[in-house]
């Protein structure tokens, strides 16, 4: 998960080559948005302030052009005007349709983590009604989560519809204070279950 965990380029540099040079900045946007897994929330929230500040900039630049501001006298020029203020509203809304189904995947990819460690993996069909989706979705995004690396060492069974997560390595301990057996997690720092303090 660490490689998806990684922003692969700063939303300053994405939106400095959106307006500066825009045809090398749109598919700068997708890539950022689709190869970070982990920030999907983080990016659909810098889209919508992108999305609204091109719909700010198409109404200020239509306001200016119905108030005679801006003056086009050749035929062409209109069209120029007309085409930029089309491709402005386009760019805003498309922007913000897709920040509002990225931050609505944001939500669920948050959610799915703390139900599969709460049921130790377990049938998708439980997984599904806590998140909540459908059955069929919630296959798909799970099964793209192991994919991306979300939960290592995990895969799906499609025979019985179930998430299996790896069994963690675990090793027996003597609690240093209390003197108990205690098994913990290989390679991590434990808490006593007896006395509550640390291994």
């Amino acid at each position: 998960m660490q490689k998806y965990n990684q922003e692969r380029f700063s939303w300053g540099v994405v939106i400095l080559l959106l307006f500066l040079f825009f045809p090398v900045g749109i598919p700068l946007l997708a890539v950022k948005v689709t190869s970070e897994k982990t920030r999907y929330s983080q990016n659909a929230r810098v889209m919508k302030i992108l999305g609204i500040l091109l719909a700010a900039i198409d109404v200020f630049m239509l306001v200016m052009t119905l108030a005679g501001k801006v003056e086009a006298e050749e035929r062409n020029a209109w069209f120029g005007v007309i085409a930029v203020l089309i491709l402005l509203f386009v760019g805003g809304l498309s922007l913000l349709i897709a920040a509002h189904r990225l931050a609505k995947k944001g939500v669920r990819y948050q959610r799915y983590p703390a139900i599969i460690a709460s049921q130790n993996g377990g049938r998708l069909q439980e997984i599904a009604d806590k998140v909540p989706t459908t059955l069929e979705r919630a296959k798909k995004e799970i099964q793209q989560m192991v994919d991306d690396g979300w939960i290592p060492g995990a895969y799906l069974d499609h025979t019985s519809c179930e998430l299996i997560l790896p069994k963690a390595a675990a090793e027996n301990r003597v609690c240093p204070n209390c003197g108990a057996a205690v098994v913990a997690e290989k390679g991590k720092r434990g808490v006593c279950e007896y006395c509550k303090l640390p291994l």
